[in-house]
């Protein structure tokens, strides 16, 4: 996608301003400029959680000095003081960033981060829990303090009617001394964004067919949904059949669209009638939900590889958990599992068609996600870390900030923890609103089409011999059988480990109150326990500034907190008074 994007963006710029269009500069290897990027500890930003990959690792790494040397350069070229950026917010790319600003100071010139990419600036938001009805976590507190204190969005600005476009001349840029520098000029071509694995097995095809990577598509998206399906997306966005989804993720991924144009949009009328957040609510909190992961990911830079929720790595139904885990008669290979919920072999069509769409496509429908997710973690026991890796490996829209939120939450690790005891976002397809009648089925996985539409494509395993026969279906030959022959035992595992899991930090909880209700800090430290609030009074209920608050409440505001925090479900609740906690069991 970014190579496209990037070769669009170019031809944009070449049809509007005239001149040479974008120039592009690749990284050289060069061992004193990878000394030095060792010692200021400097990573790249390709491998998973923002973490980045060593020069040892792989080739095309990021290399901070090439980097700002090449925007030297350029910089220089043009007779700029200044290099303007939209600001980041992947945690190794706000590293990147400042030690890029470092460099070009060096060179008397000024790097300006602007906002843009998000709507509302991730360390300008405070929740304040105290009057809010709605559980810390749930999207309502995040978008009420986001109104409230995240600051009116920047209108969107049109790109100029004209602009100067300095010719880069390599001769004059170039260090005569090539060896010296850690950057070359080059084409796009030579960037090799391309992966030596599709240039071998053409895996892309599918995902080139299926969008337009550029400006001009985002755009075109856009104006569709506004005009033909932003009134039906409250009616019909979980429908995984239809059409009603705007799927402008890859697009606001790339920076192709602006947030800030969507935002100012749903504010007007659309059509001539009605604002459109008012069409359609849950489409305008969409855009929060994007804010929200941001802002969870500013407060939590680990988010995309380490639960939130600490106590969550200790769950004993993680397939693989050692010595301790809770094995069962029909135990499941983390691995296999893993293998096959990629390749979309489960066994269970409606598992299967998503997993199947996202590798032709790139992309997944919201309710393919999140089946896909709750089956890999609550019914395989696969730590939800590896389905987070898989997304954001072949998601076109892969986010670091929402794709950890999405998994945290399926982990049950996550502010906002996915149901697990209601059993909604079941695999058997016994439930199966999203696609009544099997279509997205009959197409992901062809060789079921045949079978009735209706729920036996969902669940083929209840379909006769004869109607097996006539729809050319063989279970284990054509199609794999179930690899969970008994789902419902798989789910009450998980349901069982997650109880363990919240009771132990319930009576984990109860001692620390009971033993520190003389000392205010250590009823901090008690809400702090599950490791979720980031700082005092910015996100808790319990804000201590009153320092004449007695013990004794501020042990009941402290405790409630904790409550609706950590424990808040089907099966455990936790009183707080002063002589301690009672939990209550459904």
């Amino acid at each position: 996608w970014l190579g496209r994007a990037l070769e669009a963006l170019d031809a944009d710029v070449r049809a509007r301003y005239g001149g040479g269009g974008v120039q592009f500069a690749r990284a050289v290897k060069n061992e004193k400029k990878k000394k030095k990027n060792e010692d200021s500890d400097v990573r790249g930003a390709t491998k998973y959680g923002g973490g980045g990959v060593d020069d040892d690792d792989a080739d095309g790494c990021l290399d901070v000095s090439s980097y700002a040397e090449a925007l030297v350069a350029a910089a220089t070229a043009a007779r700029a003081s200044t290099v303007f950026a939209s600001a980041r917010y992947e945690p190794a790319l706000v590293r990147t960033d400042a030690l890029v600003a470092q460099e070009l100071a060096r060179a008397n010139i000024e790097l300006v981060l602007l906002p843009g990419h998000v709507l509302f600036e991730p360390s300008r938001v405070r929740l304040d829990m105290a009057s809010e009805k709605y559980f810390f976590g749930t999207l309502m507190p995040y978008v009420h303090a986001a109104e409230k204190s995240g600051g009116k969005p920047g209108k969107p600005i049109p790109a100029p009617a004209e602009a100067h476009i300095v010719d880069i001349d390599k001769d004059i840029i170039v260090d005569d001394n090539s060896s010296s520098s850690s950057y070359a000029w080059c084409t796009l071509d030579e960037l090799k964004l391309t992966p030596r694995s599709d240039i071998r097995a053409n895996w892309s095809a599918g995902i080139r067919e299926e969008w337009d990577m550029s400006e001009a598509g985002a755009l075109e998206a856009w104006d569709n949904f506004k005009r033909a399906t932003l009134e039906k997306f409250e009616d019909q966005h979980g429908r995984a059949d239809l059409s009603p989804t705007s799927r402008l993720s890859p697009y606001l991924r790339f920076g192709q669209i602006s947030p800030r144009t969507m935002y100012y949009d749903l504010s007007t009328s659309i059509g001539g009638a009605v604002e459109g957040r008012r069409l359609s609510r849950l489409f305008w909190h969409r855009l929060y939900r994007r804010e929200f992961a941001y802002w969870q990911l500013h407060h939590w830079p680990e988010l995309a590889t380490t639960s939130v929720r600490s106590h969550y790595e200790r769950r004993l139904d993680w397939s693989g958990g050692g010595d301790e885990a809770d094995d069962t008669d029909e135990d499941i290979d983390a691995a296999e599992a893993l293998r096959r919920w990629q390749t979309g072999t489960t066994g269970f069509p409606t598992v299967d068609a998503g997993m199947r769409r996202l590798w032709a496509t790139g992309w997944m429908h919201q309710t393919e996600r999140m089946i896909a997710a709750t089956f890999l973690v609550d019914y395989c026991g696969v730590h939800w870390t590896h389905g987070a890796r898989w997304f954001h490996d072949t998601l076109v829209d892969a986010d670091l900030g929402i794709n950890a939120m999405m998994w945290q939450n399926a982990g049950k690790s996550g502010l906002d923890q996915w149901d697990v005891f209601a059993g909604a976002l079941v695999p058997d397809g016994s439930s199966r609103a999203h696609d009544p009648a099997g279509e997205t089925i009959a197409r992901w996985i062809p060789e079921l089409a045949a079978l009735p539409p209706g729920h036996l494509r969902h669940r083929p395993w209840e379909a006769s011999a004869k109607v097996l026969n006539a729809a050319g279906v063989e279970l284990g030959v054509t199609y794999p059988q179930r690899m969970i022959q008994d789902p419902e035992r798989a789910r009450l595992r998980m349901v069982r480990g997650v109880r363990e899991v919240r009771e132990a930090e319930v009576r984990k909880a109860t001692k620390a109150a009971a033993a520190n209700d003389d000392d205010d800090d250590e009823f901090v430290l008690c809400d702090d326990a599950n490791g979720v609030a980031p700082s005092t009074g910015d996100v808790r209920g319990n804000n201590d500034a009153d320092a004449s608050t007695s013990t004794a409440s501020r042990a009941r505001k402290g405790m409630g907190a904790f409550a609706r925090v950590v424990l808040d479900d089907a099966s455990v609740r936790l009183r707080a008074s002063m002589c301690g906690a009672v939990e209550e069991r459904s």
